[in-house]
């Protein structure tokens, strides 16, 4: 409906608009996306561009939330309009109302539930309602036939399609068809299967997947059959949650190939699993190895060692273009087979992934070898904590688009969902998916007019271009943006963000290719610990750890099967936590390693330091040996000396007692002078007076 309204009323006559609504869409940005789009005709009164009529499509009409009292603001909104042919201004502090003319709504919607809602019958009488019944198959084929015929007939091709590949083209068709139908049956959503819901988008991306092929890649009808499984695998089988549910979409395909093609699973498929790309030249002109492949061919990769290779050389590659985010990545075949998934998703017209799966899985650097081999760019934003809605709109406007429309980049815009800090960036990228533009995104007249400049500028020699108006540069620019543009969203299916987020922004499912993660073999597991288990040196029993690492994983995640049985609470044994496992031995046995040299180290130099004691012990004996006839005779003389010195002592005592019977008669004679002494001074003290007088007399 989207593309026939714009084909029919995107013209001289009539402006098309196109807007999508979601669970989180309010009634300030629907008034200011209309708003957006209209001019001013007087004052208070507005509309399309002079002279011509508009047309206002919605699509998902019912996915606004209802509030407590069951009103849906967006849909009330509009509703104003159709009762009042307007609304208030809300960005004008005098809130002046706003007429609009010359204007038509139309809307689509799907049937109430998973997310949808019932819409006021208020609304509901200003329409001509169609309910659109399910196509039938009759119809299906008729479509998809068409499609076919266009591909292996009427589409120009360098190489012919075959005769035998053309006569398969409506047995294809059906069966593809009766695969839609038995998957809708066998795999219903259910609350942890919310994306389990299919539609004709999905049946068209398998034709969408075929045409990315061509004749040269497809020469029998083994071949072709080949492509349409494989198709279909990654359609339908890549979203399933579990190893039960893929076993049981295996069984379908198998079935359905016996019963359609009359051809057995293991007479076709040679190798598993099946993969198609076009990063390794594996085509060769007529089937003969010895000439030139075919570069850049959509083929079977069936030589799993060239594929190996292409994308560690890529790698190696990356990691010499990137130096300050080098990735050290184990390749192991489910991870080559994620990036040979997300690189044909990337490569498809307006491809977009969405990526479920647990930390540490590798959504985003396998995401990132692919956009390298596909010769794209990535674009990311940067969180920090300033960052909010004005800088995710700049990032936006600035950068992504810009790579886009104006240098026509072939652009992968990789969100994480630990990026999305608020529920409006998934507006914009809901927005994105479902019209290739996020509305009034370009709201200031300045910021048009930058563009309209860089694209007349960027394109100044593309013939006729410099006679485009502004209407046209501006078609030109968001046409570019949306076939440039391909998002990849990496989500983690813990926890109920993803199950809302799901519900809340349907183009989420409807407009991404799903590629469900599920935890590593034990392929995987093995390889990977013997990657990193080989970096420790001189280490005995490398098979065995390796062996009990893989085995301590499997045993974990079965347990965490049978605690989920029991107790309906569901642990998650991450990739990131085998990781941890695999360092915290590498460690933990560097830990050890470290303690035992430091003990070898001081048992070493304890031996050095005795066989030194040792050796100075020996130079000290053969220098007692020398020294001890001179000790004897220092012996012999110390004891002579010592009777000579006590003779000498017996001798100075005799003397010291003389001395000290002389000591006590000199003291005594000392007290008896001082006794004089004082008399003497005593008597002079009396004589003196009487001196003195005589002296001053004469």
């Amino acid at each position: 409906m989207n593309q026939l309204l714009k084909r029919d009323f995107d013209n001289e006559e009539w402006n098309y608009y196109a807007i999508g609504f979601s669970a989180q869409t309010s009634a300030n940005e629907t008034e200011r996306i209309i708003d957006g789009k209209m001019e001013k005709k007087r004052k208070g009164v507005y509309g399309p561009a002079l002279g011509k009529e508009g047309v206002i499509f919605v699509d998902d009409l019912n996915m606004p939330q209802k509030q407590r009292y069951g009103a849906q603001p967006p849909i009330e909104l509009l509703r104003q309009w159709m009762d009042y042919q307007g609304w208030y201004d809300i960005d004008d502090p005098e809130r002046n109302f706003r007429k609009l003319v010359n204007v038509r709504f139309g809307g689509a919607m799907g049937p109430p539930g998973n997310g949808r809602n019932s819409i006021s019958s208020r609304y509901i009488r200003h329409f001509n309602v169609l309910y659109i019944e399910p196509y039938s198959d009759e119809s299906l084929r008729y479509i998809f036939t068409t499609v076919m015929d266009w591909l292996f007939v009427a589409k120009n091709t360098p190489v012919p399609w075959p005769e035998p590949v053309k006569g398969l083209k409506d047995s294809i068709v059906a069966t593809t068809i009766l695969v839609y139908g038995e998957t809708m049956k066998k795999f219903k959503p259910t609350p942890a299967k919310a994306h389990y819901s299919y539609n004709l988008r999905d049946v068209s991306k398998i034709f969408q997947g075929i045409a990315k092929s061509s004749a040269k890649a497809i020469a029998k009808e083994d071949d072709v059959i080949k492509l349409w499984a494989h198709e279909c695998l990654r359609v339908f089988q890549d979203r399933l949650i579990s190893l039960e549910d893929r076993d049981l979409f295996q069984t379908l395909m198998k079935q359905t190939m016996k019963e359609k093609f009359k051809k057995e699973w293991s007479s076709v498929v040679k190798v598993e699993p099946l993969l198609f790309g076009s990063f390794v030249p594996l085509c060769f002109p007529g089937g003969d190895n010895t000439k030139k492949p075919y570069r850049d061919v959509y083929c079977e990769l069936y030589d799993r060692e060239k594929v190996k290779k292409a994308a560690e050389d890529a790698l190696e590659e990356y990691n010499g273009v990137n130096h300050s985010k080098k990735m050290h990545l184990v390749l192991f075949t489910s991870a080559i087979e994620h990036v040979v998934k997300i690189h044909r998703i990337i490569t498809t017209e307006f491809g977009h992934a969405l990526l479920i799966g647990v930390g540490g899985s590798g959504r985003k650097s396998l995401t990132e070898l692919a956009v390298f081999m596909a010769t794209y760019t990535t674009f990311q934003i940067e969180i920090t904590n300033s960052y909010k809605f004005l800088e995710w709109r700049e990032d936006m406007r600035k950068k992504l688009f810009s790579f886009c429309g104006i240098d026509e980049q072939q652009t992968v815009f990789l969100l994480n969902d630990t990026q999305i800090i608020m529920e409006s960036f998934l507006e914009d990228v809901n927005n994105v998916l479902n019209n290739g533009e996020i509305p009034n995104l370009y709201s200031l007249p300045e910021d048009i007019m930058e563009v309209m400049d860089n694209m007349r500028e960027v394109n100044k020699n593309v013939q006729g271009y410099k006679n485009f108006g502004d209407a046209e540069i501006w078609a030109d620019f968001i046409s570019k943006c949306k076939n440039n543009v391909h998002i990849v969203l990496a989500m983690s299916p813990i926890g109920d963000d993803i199950k809302r987020r799901l519900r809340m922004f349907p183009s989420l499912v409807n407009c991404c290719a799903i590629d469900w993660f599920l935890a590593w073999p034990q392929e995987a597991l093995r390889s990977v610990a013997e990657v990193f288990i080989r970096e420790v040196e001189d280490l005995p029993e490398f098979e065995g750890i390796v062996s009990i690492c893989v085995d301590m994983q499997m045993r974990v995640t079965e347990l965490t099967r049978a605690y989920f049985a029991e107790s309906k609470i569901q642990y998650y044994v991450t990739p990131t936590s085998y990781l941890v496992l695999i360092k915290a031995f590498k460690d933990l046995l560097a830990k050890k390693r470290h303690e035992i040299d430091t003990v070898i180290m001081k048992y070493e130099r304890g031996i050095d330091q005795l066989a030194q004691a040792k050796t100075e012990v020996g130079v000290l004996q053969e220098k007692l040996v020398v020294l001890m006839p001179q000790l004897t005779v220092a012996k012999e003389e110390t004891a002579k000396k010592i009777i000579e010195v006590d003779k000498q002592k017996k001798e100075v005592a005799i003397i010291r007692k003389g001395v000290e019977v002389e000591e006590t008669a000199a003291k005594e004679k000392k007290v008896s002078a001082e006794a004089i002494q004082k008399d003497c001074e005593f008597e002079l003290s009396k004589v003196m007076p009487i001196y003195n007088a005589a002296i001053r007399a004469v």
